[in-house]
């Protein structure tokens, strides 16, 4: 359920945009000078414009994200992802900002930005609170936590031979799938990879997460619901004598050699969404899915 937002006032705020974006850069030439007029102080941040491969933490963003209050999302629900696992380092608020596309956690579309934002900077509005998972990844010869909002993809890279994936829930063994790879997923991320494989849509405020198998060799493998306070571990045996790609939110990347073992579990961070006003996530569905049409 939304939170109020509270009685802190907000002075500070970073806008966050991919640099070659040049909608989002005429965008934040009208939201600069509006947020300015009203005496806020305006930091920016660059998202990075293509996936990536995981790398260090940026010291100066997390400087950054020291001194403000809020974070400004141009773009779409790509920027918006790694802008909300940015923004959970310091548990500050994210207000969505969508330039078209989909938008399906952006809150606001360009032409209702500036009224939008005057609803914030008044206090009208609600921080949802969303589940994150997180995992260790390997950079160099060092591992470092990263968190995911929408999922966490495990995939073959080989064209030639499915991977064997074994699934363990609080150590103990629960299924084996031969398959092109596996999505771990946050209610969030229900509606994203997960779904396009078969995976079922969740609640937001649901504590439960999704293992869906991509495209798995046996009808009998089916996606799992599990409870949000597991640890689930993924084992890829050593047999396949391969390579596979651990992925986070489809933007964070690392390969791996065979065998593998991570342990994903629930973050204490979560991600915080500024929301104006009621929206019920049945309308979001019948809207960004466009169920309720007649096929004619």
């Amino acid at each position: 359920m939304p939170e109020k937002s509270g009685d802190k006032k907000i002075e500070r705020i970073a806008l966050r945009y991919q640099p070659n974006n040049t909608r989002a850069i005429d965008a934040s030439g009208v939201i600069l000078p509006y947020l300015r007029s009203r005496h806020i102080e305006v930091e920016i941040l660059h998202a990075d414009p293509e996936p990536c491969v995981i790398h260090p933490h940026n010291s100066d963003e997390i400087s950054i994200l020291n001194r403000i209050d809020l974070i400004i999302s141009l773009g779409g629900d790509g920027t918006f992802l790694s802008t909300s696992r940015l923004a959970s380092r310091r548990a500050i608020p994210v207000f969505g900002v969508y330039l078209g596309g989909l938008g399906f956690l952006t809150e606001v579309p360009l032409a209702n930005a500036l009224k939008g934002l005057d609803q914030v900077l008044k206090g009208d509005f609600q921080i949802e609170e969303r589940l994150m998972i997180e995992t260790e990844l390997g950079y160099n010869d060092s591992k470092a936590t990263y968190v995911a909002f929408n999922d966490i993809v495990f995939h073959r890279i080989s064209l030639h031979r499915m991977v064997v994936i074994e699934v363990f829930i609080d150590r103990h063994p629960v299924v084996s799938y031969e398959a092109d790879g596996l999505i771990v997923s946050t209610p969030t991320g229900s509606t994203a990879y997960s779904l396009s494989s078969g995976g079922s849509i969740l609640w937001p405020d649901l504590e439960a997460l999704i293992i869906t198998p991509i495209s798995p060799h046996t009808l009998s493998s089916r996606p799992l619901i599990v409870p949000a306070d597991k640890v689930i571990e993924v084992r890829c045996p050593v047999a396949n004598k391969s390579e596979i790609s651990v992925m986070l939110d489809g933007q964070l990347s690392c390969s791996y050699n065979y065998p593998i073992a991570f342990n994903i579990r629930k973050s204490a961070t979560t991600a915080k969404l500024i929301r104006l006003g009621e929206k019920r996530f049945g309308d979001i569905l019948r809207e960004k899915l466009s169920w309720g049409r007649g096929f004619r």
